[in-house]
């Protein structure tokens, strides 16, 4: 909207996108009751206005029936699930920097709009029974968020060598701080488990040296000049 003459859709995006942070939850929909499951055809994914996001749908600027508008953000979902797989399934065989961008746009997208479908999950909770509807709405959020951590996964198990095994030590590392021995029946299994703990941490610090010494002479260029990983995700990296 920072033009002289501004157009509806760019009012309506800026005015939802400001409303989004303004109100936890719009209170017309603040219980979410939800008429019976109607698919309507302009709520298939394909035929979503391409401005459409949940930050719109939750608006009260955006006058449709709570059924509508949790159909709206179910496809939408839908539609960001169908775009990750395709996208990641198209730079299988990319560099690593390329894959990193594919997977940080759409993760950077799903972050955007993942308050407005709290807003609506939220309200699903409280309901003593879920609808057909608000089960699919569910089903959506779930599976992309599942498909997000595939691909981060997959991201991380990528990495260009050397680099590769400072990844697997640090997912290692990381696994060790966090067992918590819950599972143990007996105090003799739970002394066994924190021997065993210990000596792994052991072996772990032993190594780390050797890692930080490969991300500190990593030379993060190719033959071509271009970046080889990111900065911000050789940075993460170094800060976990």
């Amino acid at each position: 909207v920072d033009v002289k003459d501004p157009d509806e859709k760019s009012i309506m995006t800026y005015v939802a996108q400001f409303l989004q942070y303004s109100n936890d939850m719009p209170a017309p929909d603040d219980h979410l009751q939800l008429f019976p499951l109607v698919q309507p055809t302009f709520l298939s994914p394909v035929n979503l206005p391409a401005h459409f996001t949940p930050a719109i749908a939750v608006s009260p600027l955006h006058q449709v029936s709570p059924s509508e508008r949790a159909l709206e953000v179910t496809c939408w979902l839908q539609q960001a699930y169908q775009e990750l797989s395709e996208a990641w399934t198209a730079a299988e065989k990319s560099s690593f920097a390329e894959k990193y961008q594919v997977f940080q746009n759409l993760a950077d997208s799903f972050t955007e709009q993942r308050r407005p479908v709290m807003t609506l999950l939220a309200a699903i909770r409280r309901c003593p029974e879920l609808s057909q509807e608000q089960c699919a709405l569910r089903t959506a959020w779930d599976h992309l968020e599942e498909e997000l951590q595939r691909r981060k996964a997959d991201l991380d198990s990528s990495f260009p060598p050397p680099l590769d095994s400072v990844v697997v030590w640090l997912q290692r590392a990381e696994a060790a701080l966090t067992e918590d021995g819950r599972g143990v029946k007996d105090h003799a299994d739970a002394a066994k488990e924190a021997r065993a703990q210990q000596d792994t941490l052991q072996t772990l610090i032993k190594e780390m040296s050797h890692h930080v010494n490969i991300l500190d002479t990593y030379h993060n260029m190719d033959e071509s000049r271009n970046v080889v990983v990111p900065l911000e995700k050789f940075d993460e990296i170094k800060r976990r």
